[in-house]
């Protein structure tokens, strides 16, 4: 299936949304960074930058460990506030303590 074109002129190539529902043309500079946390993440992107599988995400959510509800479904599926998912792995040992003051 063909993505539709953008229509008129941009600041620069555009790309296509990934992280969220919507499929907005946006500029470069806009797309959103590993380290914009206002994001809403998914279980891949959770992995990813926690540095483990999906499965062990997944198990953390089965068993009780106080990992955080989904605040979102994204496609139907769950998604994450990153600050909520990054906040509990740094109280559970799983994320280094912030050094930064």
């Amino acid at each position: 299936m063909a993505r539709p074109r953008a229509v008129g002129a941009a600041p620069g190539p555009l790309r296509w949304c990934g992280h969220c529902a919507h499929r907005w043309p946006l500029p470069v500079n806009a797309l959103p960074t590993v380290a914009d946390v206002n994001d809403p993440v998914g279980i891949v992107e959770i992995a990813e930058r926690l540095g483990v599988t999906r499965k062990a995400v997944d198990q953390w959510r089965i068993r009780g460990l106080g990992f955080p509800e989904p605040r979102w479904r994204v496609g139907g599926r769950p998604a994450w506030h990153w600050a909520d998912v990054e906040a509990w792995a740094r109280r559970t040992g799983r994320l280094a303590p912030n050094t930064e003051d």
